[in-house]
């Protein structure tokens, strides 16, 4: 899994366009303003269909130790499968099924989820710190 952690002033989106794929959104959930917070973009590899649960684990432990240099902050999950080449993918089944995984894994009760499978509009407006952007990739480890 690659992971784009921003911590944000300000973060708007509007899901736009549904995907094959698309996760069925209420009309409330179609857009979504937020104010301070940290935004976890993150990106389902192929080698994370072996153990989608150990990957959301890992990333839970990566987004925790963000959170130990910027203090916490409402965390909003992003599905963006733009941070891997459509070779590098995973199964849009173990992609689909991440979000719980994060949200179980991640056991935080101020969590957001931006809607899977949908084209978004979206504005980021980042804090301007040195800490204010981290990547980093989990994977499981090898058998």
């Amino acid at each position: 899994m690659r992971l784009l952690m921003i911590h944000a002033e300000s973060f708007w989106y509007e899901a736009r366009v549904k995907t094959p794929i698309a996760v069925e959104i209420s009309e409330d959930e179609m857009n979504g303003n937020f104010g301070e917070s940290l935004i976890v973009m993150y990106s389902t590899e192929k080698v994370d269909d072996d153990d989608p649960r150990e990957v959301s684990r890992l990333a839970a432990e990566e987004v925790k130790s963000y959170i130990s240099k910027i203090g916490q902050k409402p965390i909003v999950l992003f599905p963006f499968a733009f941070l891997v080449t459509r070779d590098e993918k995973s199964s849009s089944s173990t992609a689909a099924r991440m979000e719980h995984l994060l949200m179980e894994a991640l056991g935080d009760s101020n969590l957001d989820v931006v809607p899977f499978g949908w084209y978004k509009k979206f504005t980021i407006t980042s804090m301007g710190h040195k800490y204010t952007v981290h990547s980093a990739r989990v994977t499981p480890a090898v058998q």
